[in-house]
């Protein structure tokens, strides 16, 4: 599984790295999202279980100290607690940081989710107004080819899930990340067909 989603982010990657060699110099695009920019790392996260599962290996890894796995379980928890049951529609109206963002960077930066990897933007300027009120919206300059690479890849994964028969939901990345740290045995479970993830799935809306 780890090797299955490892192979997809390096596609992603080589397929990004393909744009900004050949396509974006030959439009004049320069991407502004770079190291130490993360405004766009304060917001709802969705991925498909398959990814979840691949940072949930990484958290357990030998990579990671005790110490790590508690800072991140703690500010998990204290997201969690700050948003309650608010949907993402409702999520996008507030500036709250990723769990995973500690001081400014991806802790989890080789095993983030397609969906962080295919952002980029032409320009800081709407991010930055929309850091700063995030309740009016804005006109960001997303670059689309990334964008559309990473959504494919996204689909295909929930495809080849639900194909084989294992659940194929997307799920919260905070909601999904802190019951991987309640259930040490969320791997094999869900390798099983056990929809362990139940209840993480996302919420697009609040209901009426």
């Amino acid at each position: 599984m780890h090797a299955a989603v490892a192979t997809l982010n390096d596609y992603a990657d080589d397929g990004i790295a393909y744009f900004q060699q050949q396509v974006y110099l030959r439009q004049n695009i320069t991407p502004a999202c770079r190291s130490g920019c993360s405004y766009c790392c304060h917001g709802p996260v969705h991925l498909t279980p398959l990814e979840l599962l691949n940072i949930v290996l990484h958290i357990n890894s030998a990579d990671v100290t005790v110490a790590q796995r508690a800072d991140w379980q703690a500010r998990i928890s204290s997201r969690l607690a700050f948003i309650g049951t608010l949907a993402v529609s409702d999520q996008l109206q507030m500036t709250i940081p990723c769990p995973f963002l500690c001081d400014g960077s991806c802790s989890i930066y080789a095993v983030r989710p397609l969906f962080c990897r295919g952002r980029n933007v032409i320009g800081i300027a709407a991010c930055q107004a929309g850091f700063a009120n995030p309740a009016e919206p804005q006109q960001y300059e997303i670059i689309q080819e990334q964008m559309l690479l990473s959504q494919c890849l996204v689909l295909n994964i929930l495809l080849a899930l639900k194909k084989i028969g294992l659940p194929d939901q997307f799920v919260d990345l905070s909601l999904a990340s802190i019951m991987a740290f309640d259930t040490p045995d969320l791997v094999e479970r869900w390798l099983d067909g056990d929809n362990v993830l139940s209840g993480a799935e996302l919420q697009a809306h609040s209901e009426s």
